[in-house]
């Protein structure tokens, strides 16, 4: 069809359809900000489009509401719609199914054949276009409706600078950085099979207790995974006998772990509102933190010139974790406190497979047990 029209020196349009998986429930506003309003607002911004409408759209016209209704079920553990005539939205906000929508674009206005138009001069004449113009300009529409669709979400998942969100992330910046320093302070002192072991203990059951304090429900799965993980990680972390230091380390370890600990129990509060605000306040606290401890310690607060690429890696790879945890415990508090707290178990397993790090038997059982332990707290 578009062919022909470029043949014929004529132009056609189009319906471009929208799809966005993956979008959690609760982004959007009941009134002014509804999600639908912020997608149609940025899909008839872009150039040629003269229609949008979202889920059923026009066509739910012709339903009655008996049809038209999403029933609401459950499916996978948490509440779905089927078969989603809403398009993903209801009242304004996503209701965490697939967003789908349409956008009707136009015929290209400048086409090779006569046209009636008006000089400048205020006669009637004839105008016929020349060189290179889109018989259809649905295919250039495609990336520019992916695009705008990227950038509506975007701000959603950005969220709002909340103060009292803010302030929890910087109180878990507090505990991280204490995390952080006493750690290392730790297994310097000491050795890391006295120290590793009271840091992942902590760090999963401290965040797991505060969200069942705060109300989570917790079944006998889920508890009884906790347990599972919590003894896998005592398995990988215990690297061989400490020789010397023991009481040394277990005051750094006891310390480091409360730190982790509590920086990531007291993020379980934050509202879905905020975004990953929080995970920035956390950040930013830990490295002044660290700074600061630095600085007063008359240690390098910065690597050598040739040796940067590894900590500022580090670095981001922090931040995308924390960001993560965030949106995951906002998210699912109880999944994401103990999950998150199972970096000593990805360490172990990223340190066979790219650096082929010598796994023992105790750490790949170990391995085995937080697999378990996890799929019985997100199973539960």
């Amino acid at each position: 069809l578009v062919e022909r029209m470029r043949k014929a020196g004529d132009s056609v349009g189009g319906v471009l359809l929208g799809v966005a998986r993956g979008v959690p429930a609760g982004w959007g506003e009941p009134v002014f900000d509804r999600l639908e309003a912020d997608l149609a607002k940025a899909m008839i911004s872009l150039p040629a489009s003269k229609g949008f409408e979202i889920g059923s759209g026009f066509g739910g016209t012709a339903l009655k509401g008996s049809e038209h209704n999403d029933a609401f079920r459950m499916r996978g553990g948490r509440v779905r719609t089927a078969p989603n005539r809403s398009g993903g939205v209801q009242g304004g906000i996503s209701n965490g199914e697939t967003i789908h929508f349409r956008v009707a674009f136009k015929p290209t206005a400048t086409i090779l054949q006569s046209q009636d138009t008006v000089s400048r001069s205020g006669k009637n004449v004839k105008l016929k276009a020349r060189g290179r113009h889109d018989p259809c300009v649905l295919p250039r529409a495609v990336p520019m409706g992916e695009a705008m669709t990227a950038l509506v979400l975007a701000i959603l998942l950005s969220g709002e600078a909340l103060g009292p969100d803010l302030a929890r992330g910087a109180l878990s910046g507090l505990g991280f950085g204490v995390g952080m320093v006493t750690y290392l302070g730790g297994v310097l002192r000491s050795s890391s099979t006295v120290v590793s072991p009271l840091v992942a203990t902590l760090t999963v059951v401290i965040p797991f207790g505060v969200a069942i304090s705060g109300g989570e429900e917790a079944p006998i799965l889920a508890v009884t995974g906790v347990g599972v993980a919590v003894v896998g990680l005592v398995l990988i972390t215990l690297g061989g006998r400490a020789t010397a230091g023991i009481r040394q380390g277990i005051v750094w370890g006891l310390t480091s772990g409360l730190g982790y600990g509590c920086g990531m129990a007291v993020l379980i509060d934050t509202s879905s509102a905020s975004g990953p605000w929080p995970a920035m306040t956390q950040r930013s606290v830990a490295f002044f933190l660290t700074l600061l401890l630095a600085i007063g310690s008359r240690s390098r607060p910065f690597p050598p010139k040739g040796d940067r690429r590894p900590p500022l890696l580090s670095g981001a790879f922090g931040g995308l974790a924390s960001t993560l945890y965030v949106l995951g415990v906002q998210a699912d508090a109880l999944p994401a406190a103990v999950t998150g707290a199972m970096f000593p178990a990805v360490s172990v397993a990223l340190g066979r497979i790219v650096f082929g790090d010598v796994v023992r038997p105790a750490q790949l059982l170990g391995l085995g047990f937080v697999l378990v332990g996890v799929a019985g707290v997100v199973g539960g």
